[in-house]
């Protein structure tokens, strides 16, 4: 993972691509003094900031971390048992993007290739 999080540029541009990401966050408009607007916007896990608190304390604060979190949603059974199918449908869009090589089929040689050697 921490190879993985090296390679990573944090861009996000993996799960801005994913028709399986749904990640947002909420942003807050104030209008007026009596009216205001929220907005959903679309995010990513592999941002540095999308875990971070308001304390201050941010769970996920290192890349691999982040690498770990991201591939284990598209790749683990769980995830699949949960929700009926997996998190990566293979449609190869994070690779068109990825500027660190780390897109899925990376991880997932990674993963395999760990397995052998373990």
């Amino acid at each position: 993972w921490d190879d993985l999080g090296a390679r990573c540029n944090g861009c996000g541009g993996c799960s801005l691509v994913c028709p399986k990401c749904t990640c947002f966050s909420a942003v807050d408009e104030m209008l007026s003094d009596t009216t205001g607007r929220r907005t959903r916007i679309k995010d990513s896990c592999r941002l540095r900031t999308y875990s971070l608190e308001a304390s201050g304390h941010n769970p996920r604060a290192l890349a691999a971390d982040r690498a770990k979190r991201w591939s284990y949603h598209k790749l683990s059974q769980g995830y699949a048992e949960r929700n009926g199918q997996h998190g990566c449908v293979g449609c190869g869009r994070c690779t068109q993007v990825c500027m660190g090589g780390v897109a899925m089929p990376h991880v997932a040689r990674s993963i395999r290739k760990a397995g052998r050697n373990a």
